[in-house]
């Protein structure tokens, strides 16, 4: 069982599955930055912000160890796999407990 405390760890990692042309799953794992809930709504009520810019502002990297996690890099993967983002956002969000899979 993880331990609580008061002020969690700045960053974490996690898994996130991301539907592949011709079925299936691929996982690439992201390093995520932890915020609390009063700054993730502050973000979200941001007009204008990209679904690009908003992962720029929750991630710190991924596993790609031949591809550097930038905004370029980013928009090939979001370009490449349209299910990325939704499978990036919702891996973020139920990994902070704000979202919950159904049994």
């Amino acid at each position: 069982m993880s331990q609580i405390t008061l002020n969690p760890n700045p960053t974490f990692k996690e898994v996130v599955k991301i539907t592949v042309p011709g079925g299936g799953e691929g996982e690439l794992t992201f390093e995520f930055k932890h915020y609390p809930l009063s700054k993730l709504t502050e973000m979200g009520k941001q007009e204008g912000i990209t679904n690009n810019e908003f992962i720029m502002s929750i991630a710190n990297g991924w596993g790609f160890k031949e591809h550097e996690f930038n905004k370029e890099n980013l928009d090939t993967l979001l370009d490449n796999y349209p299910q990325a983002f939704e499978a990036i956002i919702t891996t973020y969000y139920n990994s902070l407990g704000l979202f919950r899979e159904k049994n």
